[in-house]
């Protein structure tokens, strides 16, 4: 017999599973994590967000007192609970193909578990027509039929990572179901933690959805950064040129260019949309100005001939965030000592990073990533102690010089 008052969280160890794991235990549910990783699940267990998460750490310890989040890894678990919520990863494998085979996997995996009255969403990011595989898998394992002994939907997640646990309550959910019957039982549910509103679309429209959401913003990012390039060899400041453009106009809303645009959701999903379609320019064309910042950014800084050491200032996707993955920060760094630079990296949510103080000397400053730490150019100048270093800021951060440089680009010193 499932309990309505139970929900199996299907990756949970992750930045999304376990965010999606403490929203729910803290709307009241017994929340059941599921998760391979063994050694994360057990820091969670310990108390420990292992993940930067704005107002994880209270939501966990209350969690821990009521014992209303378990961890582990068998997946016969679900046999006890009415929803199943599926947050595994589905990272593009290493020729950039994007990769289903986890989720056929686990999809095999569960149903000899599953039973007539089992909610199971999909809320991982799919290749479209994921779920309709999912779903025959399923109709040919089970004698479940979907839409009336199992519902079935793609619920993608589209909270930003870092901030999950404070939008996942309030943003609309879309629920790409087959039938009435799985949207009002599915919505219903999100109704339990969300106040957003519930939107009914099909499966494949909701695949679609989740990864249109996440490539439009990556290609704005791409068109401001082409911006930006376009600019460079004039004598302008493409900071001042955005802001006059955007100022007080309703249709124009650019987004500031930026060196280090990537991470695990925007570029896996636009690689994920653009993937084995003939017509891809423009998406195609983002993943190829985005890409780039980092060789044109080594390129710019072959100009100045006096510049011998280089300090990156951050290494994860974005601000405030721990995370790595697919960010550029490392593909700088690697073409920058290719080139015979002398490289510090600095990384303050991480460990084995060069300290702030390591980029005394430097010849030249890259913002890549715009952390806290780094937001008051004056502190960092103090710390380079070179008067003619040159300080590369793609995000205009630095207010002290954000009307200054040209390309991104600006030499102390110089006028």
């Amino acid at each position: 017999m499932t309990d309505p008052g139970e929900v199996a969280v299907i990756g949970a160890a992750g930045h999304m599973g376990l965010a999606f794991s403490l929203v729910l235990a803290n709307a009241g549910y017994l929340v059941h994590g599921v998760d391979v990783d063994e050694e994360t699940a057990g820091r969670i267990m310990s108390g420990e967000v292992p993940y930067h998460e704005e107002g994880a750490q209270p939501v966990l310890e209350r969690a821990l007192a009521t014992a209303s989040l378990r961890m582990g890894n068998d997946l016969s678990v679900v046999s006890r609970t009415k929803f199943i919520a599926v947050l595994i990863g589905t990272s593009p494998d290493e020729s950039l193909t994007p990769r289903m085979d986890a989720l056929h996997d686990l999809a095999d995996d569960l149903a000899p578990h599953l039973a007539p009255g089992h909610v199971l969403m999909l809320r991982s990011t799919l290749v479209p027509g994921t779920t309709d595989n999912i779903a025959g898998r399923l109709a040919k394992s089970t004698s479940l039929e979907v839409g009336r002994d199992l519902h079935l939907a793609c619920l993608p997640e589209r909270s930003v990572q870092g901030r999950a646990i404070c939008e996942m309550p309030t943003l609309p959910s879309i629920i790409g179901a087959y039938t009435r019957e799985d949207f009002d039982v599915v919505s219903r549910f999100c109704r339990t933690y969300s106040s957003g509103a519930c939107l009914q679309v099909t499966p494949l429209e909701a695949e679609f959805a989740k990864l249109m959401t996440n490539a439009a913003r990556y290609v704005q990012f791409a068109l401001s950064n082409e911006f930006a390039l376009i600019s460079a060899p004039y004598d302008v400041n493409i900071n001042r040129i955005m802001e006059a453009a955007n100022t007080d106009y309703p249709r124009l809303d650019l987004p500031t260019p930026g060196l280090n645009v990537g991470g695990p959701c925007l570029y896996k999903d636009s690689l994920t949309l653009a993937d084995g379609i003939p017509w891809n320019t423009l998406t195609g064309a983002a993943l190829g100005v985005n890409e780039s910042m980092p060789t044109r950014a080594v390129r710019r800084l072959g100009e100045y001939p006096d510049v011998k050491k280089v300090a990156v200032l951050g290494m994860t996707f974005k601000a405030g965030s721990d995370d790595t993955r697919n960010s550029l920060g490392p593909n700088l760094r690697d073409r920058l000592r290719k080139a015979g630079y002398g490289v510090v990296c600095v990384e303050p949510n991480l460990e084995g990073y060069d300290d702030l103080r390591d980029i005394a000397g430097s010849d030249a400053v890259v913002l890549m990533t715009p952390h806290d730490e780094f937001g008051d150019w004056t502190v960092v100048r103090a710390h380079v102690r070179n008067a003619r270093c040159v300080y590369v800021d793609f995000w205009g951060r630095w207010e002290q010089i954000r009307y200054r440089t040209r390309g991104g680009f600006w030499q102390d010193g110089v006028e």
